[in-house]
């Protein structure tokens, strides 16, 4: 069976893990330093403005708490996310604050956001969904604090910069299926260096003076190797994945396929869609012919399902959840398996 999704893995990064245990050394020191540096790099930002953390929920919080989030506050985000956007901001005591997304990019939809803004407003958080560039200059036009969270994005480009270093703060996960695992990992990146300093804070939970309420949020030495083989090999992991697209792109009605080609904005594949009227019956005749695919709804429920909000609300991210199959775009794809996906998916999805 092709999988729908699994992490690329290989000597690399066992010999990286070998090598951590065979220093006695495992928990945060060297390798997250390191890391740390490495990604910056990759972001083309100076090097001492991120922070690894344990995950990429912890990130989350850790961003909202670096922009002084809390009781009584209200944070954007669309509709069209992971449910940790929600745990976040109720473990921060603040309250989420709904949009739909646009039709064609699946983020934010502009003009709602533009009208959801209020004096409670503390926060915007735009998820650069499936790994598609959100229109960056224009939410930060809006006069309130932006929080990336590229969780999905990383190696996304928009206005040819990295995604990630035009908001207020960033955050990146490196979870099992991300676009380059550590097994479990995050990371928090702010150009403003008070950020990253009160963002640092929040990870160092026994710290002398007085005390302040933090949390062990520590990345150890053992995923931070990990995550720095799989760093080194993220634009092989992009190119990969760019072919793979593409062939679908030449195989495929360019209408039913997603994501869409928008000027100034280069995304990273990390998703590959199809839309199409009953993606269910498509999901099983997948299955059938020996290849895993994911329909939307089955995956993951939209955020407000999850609080109970009318569907009504929220038209273009109920399409999208009506509509949309995911088909492999991993790494690991080899080229009969990207054949037999276009073979089975050619005449079901015309």
């Amino acid at each position: 069976m092709i999988p729908h999704n699994v992490p690329t893995l290989g000597k690399e990064e066992e010999e990286a893990a070998v090598r951590v245990l065979r220093s006695h050394w495992v928990a945060e020191g060297k390798e997250v330093e390191q890391f740390e540096k490495e990604l910056c790099k990759f972001l083309e930002v100076p090097a001492g403005t991120a922070v690894a953390l344990s995950s990429g929920s912890a990130a989350l919080y850790v961003a909202l708490q670096a922009l002084g989030v809390g009781r009584g506050d209200e944070v954007i985000v669309p509709s069209y996310a992971c449910s940790a956007l929600l745990d976040a901001i109720f473990l921060a005591q603040a309250t989420p604050k709904l949009v739909d997304v646009e039709e064609e990019d699946l983020n934010l939809s502009l003009e709602e956001t533009k009208r959801s803004i209020g004096r409670k407003t503390k926060a915007i958080i735009v998820t650069h969904t499936n790994g598609m560039p959100a229109d960056m200059k224009t939410l930060m036009r809006l006069g309130v604090p932006v929080i990336e969270d590229a969780a999905q994005a990383i190696g996304a480009r928009y206005a040819g910069k990295p995604v990630g270093v035009f908001g207020d703060i960033a955050v990146f996960s490196f979870g099992a299926t991300k676009m380059l695992t550590s097994g479990h990992g995050g990371m928090v990146f702010s150009k403003k260096r008070k950020l990253g300093r009160l963002a640092r804070s929040f990870r160092q939970y026994e710290k002398q003076g007085p005390y302040r309420q933090r949390f062990n949020f520590q990345l150890s030495d053992l995923q931070a190797a990990v995550g720095r083989a799989q760093l080194r090999k993220l634009p092989d992991f992009l190119k990969k994945r760019r072919q793979t697209a593409e062939t679908y792109l030449r195989a495929f009605p360019a209408e039913r396929c997603w994501p869409p080609c928008l000027a100034g904005r280069q995304p990273n594949f990390y998703r590959f869609f199809v839309k199409v009227e009953r993606p269910e019956l498509l999901r099983q005749r997948f299955k059938e012919a020996g290849a895993e695919t994911r329909v939307l709804s089955r995956a993951m429920q939209p955020l407000h399902r999850r609080l109970g909000l009318s569907a009504g609300k929220f038209p273009n991210t109920e399409c999208a959840f009506q509509t949309m199959l995911s088909l492999p775009v991993h790494p690991s794809l080899r080229a009969k398996d990207v054949s037999r996906i276009i073979k089975t998916g050619k005449n079901l999805i015309s």
